[in-house]
């Protein structure tokens, strides 16, 4: 009696339920309508014992309104959440009231189905990225990956190479790396024979577009699912070149501060400096005894440490459209008197380019400046006192802080495009991309957000305490040959004579300077026109 009263108050309801839900869905898939309002109406249907029955897909959960998933992936819109309560069976997601975003979930041929992970598109027009395989015809796929990454941060891309090889079997990645890298880049463009994906340099960007070395990335960015949103601004614009974009940031390598802490207690301080007078302070502090507080050349970085102090004294090294040079501005006339007055006060003289990292390594010099590359021989165990990296310290007004990119793109193909060779190139972009943490355990660090955000990254030292400084790094404008009128060139032979001494008024180097890399813009416009080559 009891059972029967249970079959009648409990389970013959759910049945009659379950029919007009049935109804209900092939009527709305019979009609192409697999759009829902807000939360779905109903509840999923599931066959006996809890087993999703099929709707216009074998496999496909389906929802009482009509939306389904697919292999146990929980289809929301843009992010959105299942309601509590939703529960599945044999891997399908029933409904209960699942919400969608923006009130709706989008589907094709009026089937509410996806991939397993794969993402659904809002019905208001939003978009993310859906998971990103190879097409169903494509197999044994064969990919070539070129770099300059000839020092010791080379093994760590090949890592990451490996990995995405052994986690993709149908895909081979192969990578070569290349000495005169933007040689090898024209000499291949030249016989039709350039690589599937090839990292480039923010400041080569420009050039090897017009080159037609490059080809735009818009479509592979919608279906990558990113956007500057997801990289500091400034380097995610890099790869905006005559109203396309070219490419993705893999990395940020800013100049840092390398200090040698034992100097530095010495001298009664407890921490790096981190503005003017801090720095002014430390350096001053550290120049006793035969040692120097701050040691600076006359060849490489200088060039850079400039445009750095330039930047933080606000100004420019070129007008917005990157046709005239401004670093003789007042801000530059003061960006390189600091470099020159510092020089006298705390630095060896007439250093030769690499000569200040010998001397800091020899324990004599407090502070250098230089590449976040020469963390693995400024710290730790290569040098014989507690060698330490960290931002730089804002000097001028603001911070500004001199940086370089590794950005990655993709070359022009030799006619058509081979749509396995796009789609196994938009998969490994995105897992180097993705896990560019293992990229930056070589001393770089991370252009993605997300990535420098994550435990793992804030868990590498010195690189998580550098970090911040990206957010205001700069990049010139994205003009081809801009580099001419920087170095080597004008702007680098200007400091260079005033560090050595060969030029003794900053104001008349700059001046000089700019007119000559005016000359040089103006050449290049010439040379490569308005439009990039095709």
């Amino acid at each position: 009696m009891l059972k029967d009263a249970f079959v009648t108050t409990r389970i013959k309801p759910y049945f009659s339920l379950i029919l007009v839900t049935l109804l209900l869905a092939s009527l709305l898939a019979a009609c192409g309508d697999a759009t829902t309002s807000g939360t779905t109406s109903g509840v999923a249907t599931t066959a006996a014992g809890g087993t999703a029955t099929t709707a216009a897909a074998a496999g496909a959960a389906t929802t009482a309104a009509g939306a389904t998933t697919a292999a146990g992936a929980a289809t929301t819109a843009a992010g959105a959440t299942t309601a509590a309560g939703a529960t599945t069976a044999a891997g399908a997601t029933t409904a209960a009231g699942a919400t969608t975003a923006a009130g709706a979930a989008t589907t094709a041929a009026g089937a509410a189905t996806t991939a397993a992970g794969a993402a659904t598109t809002a019905a208001t027009g939003g978009t993310s990225a859906a998971a990103l395989t190879l097409p169903a015809n494509c197999t044994n796929v064969a990919l070539s990956f070129w770099n300059p990454f000839t020092g010791p941060d080379g093994p760590f891309m090949g890592k990451l190479v490996e990995g995405f090889n052994s986690k993709n079997p149908k895909i081979k990645v192969t990578m070569t790396t290349q000495a005169e890298y933007y040689t090898q880049l024209g000499t291949a463009a030249a016989s039709g024979t350039l690589p599937d994906v090839a990292i480039v340099h923010a400041d080569q960007m420009a050039t090897q577009v017009f080159n037609n070395i490059l080809r735009p990335m818009d479509d592979m960015v919608t279906k990558l699912g990113v956007s500057a949103s997801d990289f500091p601004e400034a380097v995610w614009k890099a790869g905006d070149v005559a109203g396309k974009h070219y490419s993705i940031p893999l990395d940020i390598h800013p100049m840092t501060m390398f200090y040698n802490e034992a100097m530095l207690k010495a001298a009664g301080l407890t921490a790096p400096p981190k503005t003017a007078d801090e720095f002014t302070k430390a350096a001053a502090a550290m120049t006793s005894g035969g040692k120097k507080g701050f040691d600076i050349t006359s060849g490489f970085p200088v060039m850079q440490i400039f445009l750095q102090l330039l930047y933080q004294n606000g100004g420019t090294a070129f007008n917005a459209d990157g046709t005239k040079a401004t670093w003789n501005s007042d801000a530059g006339v003061k960006a390189l008197q600091w470099m020159k007055d510092a020089q006298s006060k705390y630095s060896d003289p007439k250093l030769e380019t690499d000569a200040e990292l010998a001397a800091f390594k020899s324990g004599t010099v407090g502070i250098v400046w230089n590449g976040i590359w020469q963390t693995s021989s400024l710290t730790g165990t290569s040098v014989s006192f507690p060698g330490k990296a960290t931002a730089i310290p804002t000097i001028g007004a603001k911070p500004a802080t001199w940086a370089g990119s590794h950005q990655l793109t993709l070359p022009v193909t030799k006619g058509a495009a081979d749509a396995c060779k796009d789609a196994a190139a938009a998969m490994f972009i995105k897992y180097t991309s993705d896990n560019s943490v293992e990229w930056a355990k070589a001393g770089q660090i991370p252009a993605k957000n997300s990535v420098r955000n994550s435990a793992e990254f804030k868990a590498l030292d010195p690189q998580a305490s550098i970090a911040p400084s990206v957010e205001n790094a700069f990049f010139q404008p994205s003009v081809p040959g801009i580099n001419d009128a920087l170095a080597p060139g004008p702007l680098e032979n200007a400091v260079a004579a005033v560090m050595s001494g060969s030029q003794s008024d900053p104001k008349a180097a700059l001046d000089d300077a700019a007119k000559r890399a005016d000359q040089v813009l103006a050449d290049n416009k010439a040379k490569f026109g308005d439009k990039p080559k095709s």
